[in-house]
């Protein structure tokens, strides 16, 4: 049996994406065949480098197969969970929130108050401020004492009581809306999550 991938790279199993790619990318750049020409040691180099792309393969795989077995399944594993919903959010960061909202649509378990912050998040940077609004209440209503959850609602309210940046005139959310969901994310990927 070969050796665990996780140990290969010299990461706990609990290692975000960003942690992983991370270690990969420094691993590989360490171990790269380019980098060891002409020493002796070069062998022995390629054999890493080889075995640490393999050991990152299998992590991606590895993660990608548990997302959709929980997609088709449901599976209560935290960390099938947390996956999940660090993808979501990761998505969510990176303005995608189209393919954020389809994977939320994808979970079955839509009674979490993370579930509906996160929703909410993704309808107001839709511009569905409205929908936004509603799924914010039922989160905060499943979690009534997430602070975040509660900020989140008051941006909403700030932003849909400005009639100079409401979506009407303008066509779209305000970038103090992003930056708010990136921090709101961050937070409730530490805390909610864990």
């Amino acid at each position: 049996m070969g050796k665990d991938p996780y140990e290969i790279l010299g990461l706990s199993r609990n290692a975000s994406m960003d942690e992983i790619k991370a270690r990969y990318r420094e691993l590989v750049k360490k171990y790269h065949p380019d980098k060891h020409q002409g020493n002796p040691l070069a062998d022995l180099a390629e054999e890493r480098f080889k075995e640490i792309q393999q050991a990152y393969d299998d992590i991606i795989n590895n993660r990608a197969s548990s997302s959709q077995n929980y997609e088709n399944n449901y599976s209560s594993s935290s960390y099938t969970y947390n996956v999940d919903y660090e993808n979501i959010i990761s998505l969510i960061q990176n303005g995608r929130y189209g393919l954020a909202n389809q994977k939320l649509d994808q979970i079955n378990d839509r009674n979490s108050g993370l579930w509906n912050y996160l929703k909410s998040i993704v309808c107001a940077n839709m511009g569905d401020l409205q929908n936004a609004m509603n799924y914010i209440q039922i989160a905060i209503s499943i979690e009534p004492n997430n602070i975040n959850y509660q900020k989140f609602r008051d941006q909403l309210i700030n932003y849909n009581s400005r009639p100079y940046y409401s979506q009407a005139q303008t066509g779209s959310t305000s970038s103090c809306l992003d930056c708010l969901t990136c921090l709101c994310c961050f937070n409730c990927l530490c805390n909610s999550c864990s």
